[in-house]
């Protein structure tokens, strides 16, 4: 954490000092006033561009800031991954990882219906667990939100025990969307 020169070689960093010669390079880049760090994580994204209303185009917003992974977090569900995965993430410079939403279809009909966990019959337990199991390095967990214009609070327990269910049988991570929750914190915690 201070001002240095750092050398490059095949594609990983092989210096780290005050000064490096200059003519020891075969190219020089003049950082002075920005900051150099590792490629940073967006841990929480929406990359479906294309599929979802609210995702962006990760070469377009991840690069920029200097993130080298983007995670989406739930864009897609069971029933359509395949094209973000195979169509929409294929060729983009950032690495792509993703959270398969608990909903067959993740966040594709917002613009349709109210949420995406409004009718049970989307959620599906068993199929999201055995899509993650399929896709290893890729699908990283299970994603579900409590929200209120994401699930009713009758239906609200029964998805988060499903989506528990879901990240248990894939023995990956639950991310769970929390604002504006139709029950409490306590029982998601829980």
């Amino acid at each position: 954490n201070d001002r240095r020169d750092v050398a490059f070689k095949d594609g990983k960093v092989a210096a780290v000092a005050a000064r490096i010669e200059p003519s020891s390079s075969v190219q020089e880049i003049d950082v002075t006033g920005k900051l150099v760090v590792p490629g940073l994580i967006d841990l929480h994204g929406h990359f479906y561009h294309g599929g979802t209303m609210t995702s962006t185009d990760a070469d377009e917003t991840c690069l920029p800031a200097g993130v080298t992974t983007g995670v989406d977090a739930g864009s897609a569900g069971w029933a359509n991954y395949r094209a973000m995965r195979d169509h929409v993430f294929r060729g983009k410079v950032p690495r792509l990882l993703a959270f398969l939403n608990i909903s067959a279809t993740g966040l594709t009909l917002l613009p349709v219906v109210r949420g995406e966990l409004q009718d049970m019959r989307h959620v599906d337990a068993d199929r999201t667990a055995d899509a993650i199991k399929e896709n290893p390095g890729f699908l990283v967990g299970v994603k579900v939100r409590m929200a209120t214009n994401a699930v009713s609070h009758w239906d609200a327990h029964t998805a988060l025990r499903r989506a528990r269910d879901a990240a248990d049988k894939a023995g990956v991570t639950l991310m769970v969307h929390v604002s504006q929750s139709p029950i409490p914190l306590r029982d998601i915690l829980e």
